[in-house]
């Protein structure tokens, strides 16, 4: 069955207002602690927050290629 593509236009997501800041209060809580795990565990050594392979944060760029026919030109 073929696909049908949805054309993108600014309705289609929503921004949330304040992601750079969540992100930096996520990165300093799992900073902290993995920090404080080194004496609070007992071990000596720092103990990971959670799964090694739960989940993970990144940052892209996309580049839409000129050539591209427009229903596959429309960003993620």
């Amino acid at each position: 069955m073929p696909s049908r593509f949805i054309p993108y236009t600014p309705d289609v997501e929503a921004a949330v207002p304040d992601s750079d800041e969540m992100l930096r209060t996520a990165i300093a809580k799992t900073e902290r602690f993995i920090a404080e795990s080194v004496t609070a565990e007992g071990t000596g050594l720092a103990v990971r927050d959670a799964h090694a392979k739960g989940y993970g944060l990144l940052r892209g760029e996309v580049e839409i290629l000129d050539e591209l026919p427009a229903e596959y030109a429309q960003g993620i």
